[in-house]
């Protein structure tokens, strides 16, 4: 339950300051997009993760909600293992991919492709973690996979806000 008002929590906030983020990137169209990339003299680095990140922010947040709401109902025995196996390999599978395509390194854009790589790494360390509990039959609300699964949610809000720092001040 914990878990779920984290989330939720964490969700409403993620929820606003993407519709803030999509609004903006709607007014500015995707012209004026490489036109500034190219007049800041941004990296192909940097211009590949301006691309990358929004769309993984967005599934992140829409994932973790899922997550968090697959993980109540296996509690409540409204949801099979299976079910919640499928939900937590979706969620891994979106953050390796997201690892397996985000630059080794950037100019601009570092302190937030830092944050979100930590956090990928350790959402899948959680996922590890919620997957052998599953398989054991024991509580999946465990307080070591909550608290990593908090440090990773942490660490991806911190590469939102580094993320939106860097994109006010190349508009």
């Amino acid at each position: 339950m914990i878990l779920a008002v984290l989330v939720l929590l964490v969700f409403i906030g993620l929820s606003y300051y993407l519709s803030v983020q999509r609004a903006d990137q709607e007014k500015q169209g995707s012209s004026s997009e490489n036109q500034s990339s190219a007049a800041l003299n941004l990296t192909n680095e940097d211009t590949d993760y301006q691309f990358l990140y929004p769309d993984y922010e967005i599934a992140y947040v829409y994932i973790l909600n899922t997550f968090s709401k697959q993980l109540d109902k296996f509690e409540e025995d409204s949801s099979s293992e299976k079910e919640l196996n499928q939900v937590i390999d979706d969620f891994d599978v979106l953050v390796s991919d997201f690892l397996a395509k985000v630059p080794e390194s950037t100019e601009k854009f570092q302190k937030s492709r830092d944050f979100a790589v930590s956090s990928a790494d350790k959402t899948q360390s959680a996922l590890a973690g919620f997957k052998q509990l599953v398989e054991s039959g024991k509580s999946v609300h465990s307080e070591k996979e909550m608290d990593a699964l908090s440090d990773a949610v942490a660490d991806f809000k911190e590469s939102q806000e580094a993320y939106k720092e860097i994109m006010e001040t190349i508009k």
